[in-house]
């Protein structure tokens, strides 16, 4: 199960290393996603959003862990008027790659926030028209043997 701290430290840190992503948000609702874009502003693209994690169970008595479903967008908003989906996920999909590739080197380090995860096996879908924001759904999982990382 990861830890929801560590989990907002080390998308801090990703960010710092990704110039193009300017802001973050976390989120637990579907609400609260939609609001998130909603206030989001053409000028402060690009938007990388946090959902927090589900989690489910597995094992017996004698051993026990955690699947976690962790689940990210990183969107621009856009003028549809002026602008086409594909074009913004096309600049997008650079940034979202990279921000893979940093999730999977932060697990190689010293914090095993992300250790169980199998960057092989991730999903990327594309967003469109979502408060007028378009990018991509980046969705991986966390398959942990104990309690919660970095908490047991």
């Amino acid at each position: 199960m990861i830890s929801l701290q560590q989990l907002r430290e080390a998308l801090a840190e990703i960010k710092s290393q990704i110039p193009q992503i300017n802001r973050i948000e976390r989120v637990g609702t579907d609400d609260q996603f939609v609001s998130s874009l909603k206030d989001h502003k053409i000028t402060d693209n690009a938007l990388l959003v946090s959902v927090t994690p589900s989690y489910q169970s597995f094992g017996n008595e004698g051993f026990q862990g955690y699947y976690s479903y962790l689940q990210f967008f990183i969107l621009n908003k856009i003028d549809y008027k002026k602008q086409k989906a594909v074009d913004e996920q096309e600049k997008l999909q650079p940034i979202v790659l990279d921000f893979v590739e940093k999730l999977s080197e932060y697990s190689d380090g010293e914090c095993e926030i992300f250790g169980e995860i199998d960057f092989e096996n991730y999903k990327l879908m594309p967003i469109t028209n979502i408060a007028e924001c378009c990018g991509w759904e980046i969705q991986l999982e966390d398959k942990s043997n104990s309690g919660i990382n970095g908490l047991t």
